[in-house]
C-alpha cells in the first residue's frame, strides 16, 4: 500500500495575513468603547496575539471579552449604564475613566492544553471573579455578553464585526438584515496571501503526484451542508490565498456534525480530534459529509473503516499558528495509534509573536516565522 503525504494548512496567519479580521476587531472595540464614553480605548496587535496564544482565536469572542471589561469599568462609576444594542452607535459625552488593560486580563488565563475546558470558558470564570463586587443582575449581563458573542441578533459586537468582515452587500445577502455601515468586505480588502507565488505553484504541481494531498483546516466559518447556517469566510480566505482548489474543512461542516450528533456548536472544532480527522479525509478525497461522519464514527464510536486503515504509514504535516490545531491533530494521532494505525505526525508552528511561540512549543510544535520558511526548511515538496 502506498504511503500518503498530507498537508493540513490553517488559514489565518499561515496562508493569510489576517488583516481583515484584525482590523474589524480593532474598529469594533474602538467603536463600542466610544459608545461607552471612553475617549480612547483600543486593542493592539500585541494584545490580539495574546488572545490567540491563549486559545481565543475567534474575534467575536475576543471582542465580547473586551466589551465586558469596558462595561465593568463603566459600572464602577455609573452602575445603571446600559450597553447599546443597535447600530449606529450613540456618541455620549466622554468620561475620565481609563480603559481596562485587555492584555493584563488575558494573561490571567492560564490555559492547560491537556484540559477540555475551552479558553472562552476560562475567560468567563476570570471575568466573573473580576466583577464579584457587582450585583447578580450585572454579573448576568456580563455573562450574557460572553455567551451571546456569536449571536447576530443579540451581540452588537458580533453584528459590527460580521458586517465589516463580509462587507455590507454580502452581509445583507447572507443574514437578510439591513446593513448599517456601508462597508467593503474587510476579508477581501485587507487579507493578504502569505504563501509565495513560487511555493503556491510548487504546491499545486506537487498535488498532481499520486499519494500527495492537502486541505485547509480552519475554525473560520465556512459554507455549510444543507440545514445549517454559516457564512462563507473560509471560502473568501481561500480565494485571497489563491488556493480555491484545496478542500476546506471549516466551521460550517463541523456545526452540521454537532447538530447531527446532539453536541454543542463548537464541540468538534479544534482542538477536537474530529476536526483533524475529518480534514485528513477531505484531503485524500472523501466528500465532506462522508468525511465528517467517518471522523465522528471513528473518534466517538470506535468504528475503524477502510478509510482509516489506508493511512497506516502516512505522514501528516500540520502548519498552524495556534496550539488548538496542533492539539487537534495530536489527539487524532493518539486515536489512530490506539487502532494500530501508525502515522508520522509533524507539528509545524508559524509565529513571530513570543506569546504564540510559547503556546505552540507547549504542544510540541517546531516554530518557523512564516509558511514559506517552514516549507523550505522541511523540504516539503521533495
Amino acid at each position: 500500500m502506498q504511503s500518503l503525504k498530507i498537508f493540513l494548512f490553517d488559514l489565518d496567519d499561515v496562508l493569510l495575513e489576517s488583516g481583515g479580521y484584525h482590523r474589524a476587531l480593532k474598529e469594533t472595540v474602538a467603536g463600542i468603547s466610544r459608545a461607552l464614553g471612553f475617549h480612547q480605548a483600543s486593542i493592539c496587535d500585541d494584545v490580539i496575539h495574546r488572545f490567540e496564544a491563549a486559545g481565543i482565536t475567534a474575534e467575536w469572542d475576543s471582542a465580547a471579552i473586551c466589551v465586558a471589561l469596558l462595561l465593568a469599568r463603566v459600572w464602577s462609576r455609573t452602575p445603571e449604564f446600559e450597553i447599546p444594542t443597535q447600530l449606529p452607535l450613540p456618541k455620549p459625552p466622554f468620561h475620565s475613566l481609563s480603559a481596562p488593560d485587555f492584555g493584563a486580563f488575558i494573561d490571567t488565563i492560564n490555559h492547560n492544553p491537556d484540559s477540555d475546558c475551552h479558553s472562552i470558558q476560562l475567560a468567563e470564570r476570570a471575568i466573573i471573579e473580576w466583577t464579584r463586587k457587582f450585583s447578580t443582575t450585572q454579573q448576568k449581563k456580563i455573562v450574557d455578553i460572553l455567551r451571546q458573542s456569536r449571536d447576530i441578533n443579540r451581540s452588537i459586537a458580533h453584528r459590527m464585526i460580521q458586517e465589516l468582515n463580509l462587507g455590507s452587500e454580502i452581509f445583507a445577502q447572507t443574514y437578510g438584515l439591513l446593513p448599517a455601515l456601508q462597508s467593503e468586505s474587510y476579508l477581501l480588502k485587507f487579507d493578504r496571501p502569505l504563501l509565495s507565488t513560487r511555493n503556491r505553484s510548487r504546491l499545486l504541481d506537487w498535488l498532481e503526484i499520486a499519494g500527495n494531498h492537502a486541505a485547509i483546516f480552519t475554525n473560520r466559518p465556512s459554507h455549510p451542508p444543507p440545514g445549517v447556517f454559516e457564512t462563507p469566510e473560509a471560502e473568501l480566505g481561500a480565494r485571497v490565498a489563491g488556493l480555491d482548489e484545496l478542500p476546506i474543512l471549516g466551521m460550517g461542516g463541523l456545526v452540521w456534525l454537532s447538530q447531527k450528533r446532539g453536541r454543542e456548536q463548537d464541540y468538534f472544532l479544534k482542538p477536537s480530534p474530529v476536526h483533524a480527522l475529518a480534514a485528513i479525509q477531505r484531503a485524500i478525497g472523501l466528500p465532506r459529509i462522508k468525511a465528517l461522519e467517518s471522523a465522528a464514527s471513528f473518534a466517538l464510536d470506535g468504528k475503524v473503516s477502510p478509510y482509516w486503515l489506508k493511512l497506516h504509514g502516512s505522514e501528516v504535516i500540520v502548519l498552524e499558528d495556534s496550539f488548538k490545531g496542533i492539539l487537534s491533530m495530536s489527539r487524532a494521532d493518539k486515536l489512530l495509534k490506539q487502532s494500530s494505525i501508525a502515522i508520522h505526525f509533524r507539528p509545524i508552528g508559524i509565529a513571530t509573536n513570543e506569546y504564540k511561540k510559547e503556546a505552540l512549543r507547549s504542544v510540541g510544535a517546531v516554530i518557523f516565522s512564516d509558511v514559506n520558511q517552514a516549507l523550505e526548511a522541511i523540504d516539503a515538496f521533495s
